[in-house]
């Protein structure tokens, strides 16, 4: 039969779709906190930390998506007329659910990870060239152009080539590796793992020079004695700091699971 494959075993489905509930639950209220926060007090959220907010809204949608895959269920979502949504199969309105969950959870994955770009390309701007926030926030419509359309473009091509397939562990539609369809693999590394990794990358490299810059501003105030400014720059390299280790680490663990998918 074309239903469940039954790769894994159902105590395995289980476990994942409790460990997926939980942390969408744990990630859908902390960023819903972030937005709340902003709208009430937007002040707190000037450039170039606006980005968290964005950043926080892709997160909450985001989590949204695996709630809407579980409130549509698994069967319905990845075996629509006991028929395995497959890459390589005949597309029918079947599937519409399956790619809805898609268009989801990888629009908003792209945009967030764009937003991180931005977060880390405004503090490099700050940091090195001493720009001011006015400065950086002048730069606010072509950030949003970016983040916001080209993961709509990149979604778009891999709808086009047919690459979006469900992942029986989870019960969601993803780029999913199929061996007897080469389309996937190129779909997983060159729609999904690259740009990861290029935004990811490019993120630390700007996040690397603005700590370097910041840290011989310090040293310049020690010098000069100026120790309520000093303190001052090291609370945010500290906020800076938690940040960034808070999102690098998940996200290095993320896109190794798809390299070792690969």
């Amino acid at each position: 039969p074309r239903g469940d494959r039954s790769y894994f075993t159902e105590q395995e489905k289980t476990f994942a779709l409790g460990w997926v509930a939980f942390f969408s639950s744990i990630c859908f209220v902390s960023t819903l906190v972030t937005i709340l926060t902003f709208l009430l007090n937007p002040s707190r959220f000037e450039y170039p930390w606006r980005p968290v907010v964005y950043l926080a809204l892709c997160f909450m949608v985001h989590a949204f998506g695996y709630f809407l895959a579980m409130m549509v269920g698994r069967n319905q979502l990845t075996c629509p007329g006991n028929n395995f949504v497959q890459a390589s199969a005949t597309w029918t309105w079947e599937f519409t659910p399956c790619l809805v969950v898609f268009v989801i959870l990888y629009y908003t994955m792209m945009a967030s990870f764009l937003w991180w770009l931005t977060l880390t390309f405004g503090w490099f701007l700050t940091t090195v060239y001493r720009w001011s926030h006015e400065a950086v926030a002048r730069l606010a419509p072509l950030f949003h152009i970016t983040a916001w359309l080209l993961p709509l473009v990149m979604t778009a091509v891999l709808l086009g080539n047919k690459v979006v397939g469900a992942d029986e562990l989870t019960a969601i539609c993803f780029v999913v590796m199929e061996k007897d369809t080469s389309s996937t693999f190129y779909g997983l590394m060159l729609g999904v793992i690259l740009p990861l990794l290029l935004f990811l990358s490019a993120g630390i490299f700007f996040l690397v020079a603005g700590f370097i810059s910041v840290l011989r501003i310090r040293d310049l105030m020690h010098l000069g004695g100026k120790k309520m400014e000093m303190d001052r720059l090291e609370k945010l390299m500290v906020r800076i700091g938690v940040f960034v280790t808070i999102y690098i680490g998940p996200a290095a663990v993320m896109i190794g699971c798809y390299i070792y998918e690969l």
